[in-house]
């Protein structure tokens, strides 16, 4: 599987991910899910009025699904556990309603104001995304927060890891580039030499895989924490019936620059 993706900006300005979440989901039933989080640094944004990336994945198809998660999102409670952290005030950017953007304030993190997005992938390979920044420049709050949003894709392979089959045992293998110039596919790399590659300073990995398999680590220098799936959380965020109860383990790596 090519795992080599390529994030930048449609009007080629520099754009800082102040954090990049990459959540792969493998099924006992060889189907999959790929969350995809960008939290990008209020510096980057300043006086737009929209923000538009381009997201490049080998394995994306017009047939795949994609979705915006930002519905889930503006759930406190789906927020507190996808942030890892107790929201300690909510505000909207539209006082009727929360539809157009959520504004949160952790115990333990930054305030961060979570947006909805629009999806295109009419382009094979392609996803393209765009944020409207309008509300979020009307919002009278000094400094800025970072913005961030959330989709998933659904493949239609059944996995996104490298599956090697042996006598005694497979093994599955994740090796995930992202923005990596010399593993531009050749038949782009005149489209992408001159591009601006969005800067990546944290990028947090995490794999869910079924619980039948020995975790090994050739390098473990990113692991972070090897854990079972909180089902009741995720089946909330997610509502995805193929998450079962007691199934599913999460290994969380982290990367910085």
């Amino acid at each position: 599987m090519d795992n080599s993706y390529f994030i930048y900006s449609n009007d080629d300005q520099n754009i800082d991910i102040e954090r990049f979440h990459n959540c792969t989901w493998e099924f006992d039933n060889n189907s999959s899910l790929v969350e995809f989080g960008f939290e990008i640094s209020a510096n980057s944004i300043q006086n737009r009025n929209n923000l538009s990336l381009t997201h490049i994945l080998p394995w994306c198809t017009e047939k795949c699904e994609v979705k915006d998660l930002y519905d889930g999102l503006k759930d406190a409670d789906n927020s507190r556990f996808i942030f890892n952290d107790t929201v300690s005030g909510t505000d909207s950017l539209n006082d009727r309603s929360s539809n157009l953007g959520v504004i949160y304030k952790f115990n333990g993190r930054n305030v961060l104001c979570i947006l909805p997005v629009t999806l295109d992938k009419t382009v094979s390979g392609r996803i393209k995304i765009d944020v409207n920044l309008s509300n979020y420049n009307n919002y009278n709050t000094t400094p800025k927060p970072n913005i961030y949003f959330r989709f998933y894709v659904k493949p239609k392979m059944p996995f996104i890891s490298t599956r090697k089959n042996g006598i005694a045992k497979s093994t599955i293998i994740y090796d995930i580039k992202i923005n990596e110039r010399r593993n531009i596919p050749h038949d782009i790399l005149n489209e992408l030499t001159s591009k601006d590659f969005c800067r990546v300073k944290h990028c947090f990995c995490f794999n869910i895989l079924p619980n039948s398999y020995e975790i090994v680590f050739f390098d473990n220098t990113s692991l972070k924490n090897v854990r079972n799936l909180e089902f009741n959380s995720f089946n909330r965020y997610l509502g995805d019936t193929r998450i079962k109860k007691d199934e599913l383990i999460v290994v969380f790596n982290k990367k910085e620059n």
